[in-house]
């Protein structure tokens, strides 16, 4: 089974690819300055996530849900959810079948929330710490959508492969 798990965003996504159950490979998708306009950078995600599909072929797909936390404002809520959209009509369109997490839902899974910190900074500095413990990884701070990215797969895998 090949799972593609995504830490969505509309300036830069995570992105990691599990063959079998073991991650194959993993990355970011930020789109380039010169594109400007929000709509401009959904379409542009899109596009990056569709060449993915075809380039890994997989099976499943995971990616979190969306949810207005306290750094974020309304807009930035439509614009996420516009994305899971577009997002959603790739995995329609390719027969992927998919699952939405929410991000305590992941975290939980992974041990993340019991009695740490629920400050976004520090989640992502666990998800980070995890991967590259796990996988012998040397991620760093900005690379915290790949490690989330990764970290949404491994829960997947845990509950519902």
């Amino acid at each position: 089974m090949i799972l593609l798990s995504i830490d969505q965003s509309t300036t830069r996504s995570g992105y990691a690819i599990f063959c079998d159950g073991k991650l194959q490979s993993y990355g970011l998708i930020c789109p380039p300055k010169s594109i400007e306009g929000i709509n401009n950078r959904i379409y542009y995600m899109y596009q990056e996530i569709r060449k993915l599909i075809v380039e890994h072929n997989p099976d499943s797909a995971v990616f979190e849900e969306t949810t207005l936390n306290k750094i974020q404002n309304v807009e930035v809520l439509k614009w996420l959810c516009r994305l899971q959209g577009f997002v959603l009509c790739l995995f329609h369109e390719f027969n992927i079948k998919f699952k939405l997490l929410y991000p305590n839902e992941w975290r939980s899974s992974l041990g993340f929330l019991e009695g740490n910190s629920k400050k976004r900074e520090f989640q992502k500095a666990l998800a980070i710490e995890y991967v590259n413990n796990k996988y012998n990884k040397h991620l760093t701070k900005k690379d915290d959508d790949i490690a989330e990215a990764i970290c949404i797969g491994e829960s997947f895998l845990l509950k519902y492969d």
